[in-house]
């Protein structure tokens, strides 16, 4: 019987790898209009996950500056109605999630997260935290995803 149960649980969840899952559907911009990446066929994306009560987002996001020539920078506001934060007066583009499913769906339990997408808009990795070493180290994550999709 235990068996039976533990097959259900897992049919009963969804997969959070699905194909054909789109983020953007979860997201909108400041103005509230659809997000439509602009050269996505030929940058990976970044999503950052930011807030503005989360101390570390403030570093991050200024770190990232400089691999905006590689991806399309896009901050995910964890909180939509707070005031702006030091990221929202960057080059980035904000986001405001529609409803808790992109949240749930790439499992951000913390803030800041970095998650890259390759051109496919598959996610490949993922950085949760601040350390002064991590832009480093989602610069290398792009590097590979460049040339994985060449």
């Amino acid at each position: 019987m235990l068996g039976s149960a533990a097959v259900l649980l897992v049919l009963a969840c969804p997969s959070k790898d699905r194909a054909d899952w789109d983020w953007r559907a979860h997201v909108r911009r400041t103005d509230g209009s659809e997000v439509v990446l602009s050269r996505a066929e030929t940058r990976p994306v970044l999503l950052v996950f930011s807030s503005a009560w989360a101390t570390p987002c403030t570093p991050l996001l200024a770190e990232l500056g400089g691999l905006s020539d590689q991806a399309q920078v896009l901050v995910v506001k964890a909180d939509p109605a707070a005031p702006a934060t030091a990221g929202d007066s960057l080059e980035f583009e904000i986001l405001v999630p529609t409803g808790p499913e992109l949240v749930e769906h790439m499992e951000i339990a913390v803030l800041p997260t970095v998650v890259v997408l390759d051109r496919s808009g598959r996610q490949v990795e993922r950085f949760e935290g601040y350390s002064p070493r991590v832009a480093a180290r989602i610069g290398a994550a792009l590097d590979k995803v460049t040339e994985t999709d060449e």
